[in-house]
């Protein structure tokens, strides 16, 4: 016969191992594979179910081979929450976050080394402030300015030597303003022009790669 002591060890060890298996059985109960669930889309955006009732916890997606591209947290049936991309490699691609089905806040996407590839801003669905992105060698590629996803203000791209490829303004509808600059890849200016509510009031001026016009 078991001693007391043993039979009181071996009830601790079957209650921790029940404990275990509940917590499990319930975490894994918020986790729902892409294949297991229904997606309804419609005109006031797209619902995530599962056995016809709005999903709470983590969506994920796996390819043939498990391994893991796609993970992104659902409230209510709706996007709320953290959604991730990765590469095969398993490293982060995209990472996002949503608020009752719209993009908020900073969004991030990265190359495969992990350098930053994007990085923009959402409000309430909408583009705001800078987006910038860069190229692989981790120079900046693109510059621009959004207010309520529309692009305004100053815009910037370069090459990927750093030298500055083009730059130019809108105003706040997003109509062509100010001065537009076209640059060759050794610094040079290209070309120029001038626009205002979207009209062209100075015409374009075209140059060589040594700086002289081109009649």
């Amino acid at each position: 016969m078991l001693k007391s002591s043993n039979l009181k060890i071996l009830k601790i060890t079957y209650f921790l191992l029940i404990v275990i298996l509940f917590i499990n059985c319930k975490r894994s109960s918020n986790d729902f594979n892409v294949t297991e669930i229904e997606i309804n889309k419609n005109t006031r955006g797209v619902t995530y179910l599962y056995k016809e009732k709005p999903i709470t916890g983590l969506i994920y997606e796996r390819n043939d081979s498990d391994v893991l591209l796609k993970e992104y947290e659902v409230n209510n049936g709706i996007l709320s929450g953290s959604y991730r991309e990765y590469y095969i490699s398993g490293n982060l691609k995209l990472e996002k976050f949503y608020l009752n089905g719209k993009l908020e806040g900073v969004s991030k996407s990265f190359y495969e080394d992990g350098s930053t590839k994007e990085m923009l801003t959402y409000s309430n669905g909408l583009l705001t402030g800078e987006r910038s992105y860069y190229w692989s060698n981790g120079l900046l590629k693109e510059s621009n300015q959004f207010e309520r996803g529309i692009m305004t203000g100053q815009s910037t791209y370069f090459f990927s030597n750093g030298q500055i490829q083009k730059k130019f303004e809108l105003d706040q509808y997003g109509k062509k303003h100010g001065l537009w600059e076209d640059y060759y890849s050794n610094g040079q200016l290209k070309e120029t022009s001038k626009y205002k509510n979207g009209e062209i009031i100075l015409e374009k001026i075209r140059y060589d790669e040594e700086g002289k016009i081109i009649q």
